[in-house]
């Protein structure tokens, strides 16, 4: 979905995950990721501002259920809240 890199987010902090890339049909895609422009900032509210395995094992850990996102658009300057069921059986 992305490698991390940091962004200053309006209001404070230096956090997020850059999405690089995203697969269409993947889960992604379907959350309305936008590749270049978003940065992941949290799952199910635990925020990711450290350089870790915390998105991934978050992830992991909810195959198949939904999980809100909170998401840093640098096209719009905005912060979005969007849903994504990560998935295993997507094919990518």
């Amino acid at each position: 979905m992305g490698s991390s890199q940091s962004v200053e987010i309006p209001g404070g902090g230096t956090e997020g995950y850059h999405v690089l890339r995203v697969q269409e049909n993947s889960p992604g895609h379907r959350a309305g990721l936008e590749p270049f422009f978003d940065f992941i900032v949290s799952i199910n509210g635990s925020r990711l501002n450290k350089d870790n395995d915390t998105l991934k094992d978050l992830l992991k850990a909810n195959v198949e259920k939904p999980v809100k996102m909170l998401i840093y658009s640098s096209k719009t300057l905005e912060l979005r809240e969007t849903s994504v069921t990560p998935s295993n059986m997507w094919g990518g």
